[in-house]
């Protein structure tokens, strides 16, 4: 993207605020997890820096997804996180819900969404729209000091099930300034449909 997406500005103001307001008060806490402290947003945050032994390993985990979640099961006193990736802003919050109640019932270490298409076909895997429990720490540990820092490899080791959704707006992941633009097209489609519940 060129510049830290969570600062794109996005509604009324920018993307990170965007996906907190959507997302709090889904569970008892919501935490935005940043790689390094930010004071000036106004929002409860977990810095990963705080967390930073000096080893080659770690360094590079600082750009994994894996060493936000290992970060935050410090910081949070919980058996079940789930986590939503900034990039993705318009995930449904009863989904989240949906899958974390899907994972608690079912006992296991964790879950993540799956797109589907109108017939039930697999369209995309969203490995961060994800719920884990405490008991994977050690497998996070581990991925961080072999650096194996694929989400996707972690997650079907462990046994992750899925929470199948058909929602389109799950296309919008914000990878390229192109999705960017796309994503701020289709909310100000979603605000002029319902002018009185801002998206």
């Amino acid at each position: 993207m060129g510049r830290d997406k969570a600062f794109l500005p996005f509604g009324d103001g920018d993307l990170v605020h965007f996906v907190y307001e959507r997302c709090k008060g889904v569970f008892a806490q919501t935490f935005l997890c940043f790689k390094n402290a930010q004071p000036h947003i106004g929002i409860p945050t977990i810095s990963e820096s705080q967390g930073i032994n000096p080893t080659h390993a770690q360094d590079k985990a600082l750009f994994s997804p894996l060493y936000g979640i290992v970060c935050a099961f410090k910081e949070i006193e919980s058996a079940y996180i789930a986590f939503v990736s900034v990039d993705t802003p318009f995930v449904e919050p009863k989904s989240l819900y949906a899958l974390y109640e899907k994972v608690r019932d079912s006992h296991t270490n964790g879950g993540y969404i799956v797109q589907i298409d109108e017939v039930g076909v697999a369209v995309r895997e969203h490995f961060l729209l994800s719920v884990w429990h405490k008991n994977t720490l050690d497998s996070l540990t581990h991925a961080i000091r072999t650096q194996n820092f694929r989400v996707r490899n972690l997650v079907k080791e462990l046994g992750f099930i899925t929470y199948a959704v058909c929602d389109g707006d799950l296309d919008y992941n914000l990878n390229t300034q192109q999705d960017y633009q796309c994503a701020l097209r289709h909310l100000e489609n979603l605000n002029a449909l319902n002018p009185d519940s801002k998206s």
